[in-house]
């Protein structure tokens, strides 16, 4: 397994080359990896030949573990779920608006930075999507309640560990 340290460093090298100030956020992006939040596939948008959006799933299985590392560290939203279908579970192209996603860490961080939030902080994040967001506010210190947007979302490592909690059921 690659080591994602370099990887995760260089994620918020660029983030902070975009506006990123506050070190406790920095240090939250080197901290959390970002791979461990996407399963094993996301959606790659492109067109159909009408020029509709269409949305095809990338599996980590189809590609080498570098490759798929590079792109989970890009400053990037991946799109996880679209119109309640998971990436995982697409077998063809889908059509629809998406519904889940690991946001572009460049934006979570300015909106944490925005809101003020800060250390020992009482922070409730509602449709967690892939819980990335969760994590990297429990690796501030900050307690956390979240609540996924569905029962695919896989408890950030903060809340396994205890440093955050699940106070609600997920949506179906």
């Amino acid at each position: 397994m690659t080591d994602t340290a370099q990887l995760r460093r260089q994620l918020a090298d660029g983030i902070t080359g975009q506006g990123l100030t506050e070190p406790a956020w920095r240090k939250a992006i080197e901290d959390v990896p970002r791979d461990a939040f996407l399963s094993d596939a996301v959606f790659r948008q492109g067109q159909d030949p009408q020029g509709l959006t269409v949305y095809e799933s990338l599996r980590r299985y189809g590609v080498s573990e570098a490759e798929w590392l590079a792109m989970a560290y890009r400053n990037e939203t991946w799109v996880t779920q679209v119109g309640g279908v998971d990436a995982a579970d697409a077998t063809g192209p889908v059509y629809g608006l998406p519904t889940s996603s690991s946001t572009l860490p460049s934006l979570v961080v300015r909106m944490l930075e925005v809101a003020g939030i800060e250390d020992g902080d009482r922070v409730r994040e509602i449709g967690t999507g892939t819980g990335y967001s969760t994590a990297v506010l429990c690796a501030t210190g900050s307690a956390m309640s979240w609540s996924p947007r569905s029962r695919s979302t896989r408890p950030s490592a903060p809340a396994r560990e205890g440093r955050c909690t699940a106070s609600a059921t997920p949506r179906p």
